[in-house]
Formats: structure tokens, sequence, C-alpha cells
């Protein structure tokens, strides 16, 4: 099975505000400008502000990881020295 290719950020926000029963209701919530997101959203524009982007990406709950590079997720940990008991 062929790997799917990630969303990019303009499709993932697209989706999220495709997905909303109200597109004004999330400008009004965010305070942002909702013919922006509109337009946006139908693809009149493929740009946001950083700022835009992060308020939305916030609202959606979508929070920013570094993925785990491949060579440490790899990687055999070394073995950790066991500690006697005290008696």
């Amino acid at each position: 099975m062929p790997k799917r290719k990630p969303l990019s950020l303009t499709d993932t926000l697209r989706q999220e505000l495709a997905a909303v029963t109200s597109v004004n209701a999330v400008a009004k919530a965010l305070d942002l400008s909702q013919p922006t997101l509109a337009r946006f959203l139908r693809g009149d524009t493929d740009s946001l502000t950083f700022e835009t982007a992060s308020q939305l990406l916030n609202h959606f709950g979508y929070v920013l990881a570094k993925p785990i590079a491949p060579a440490q997720r790899n990687a055999k940990r070394a073995p950790t020295k066991r500690r006697k008991p005290k008696r």
C-alpha cells in the first residue's frame, strides 16, 4: 500500500473550515475577518497570515510537534546500570 502524502497546512485548514457549521462563528470567536476566511475557504487565495493560521490551528485543536528522526527512532538504547537495592 503506498504511503499517503500528508495534507498541507492549507488543505488541513480548508478541511477544518469546511467542516464547521458557520465560518462566521469561527471568525467572530477568534476576532478574524470573515471575508478573509471565506475567500480562503473558496480557494480565491492560498495565503493567510501566520497569526491567522496559528489562531485557526489552535481553535481546531492542532499542536505542532517535531517528528522523531528515523535514526533516533530505530536506535537501540544503551543499557542502564541497575543499582543494588539497599539493605
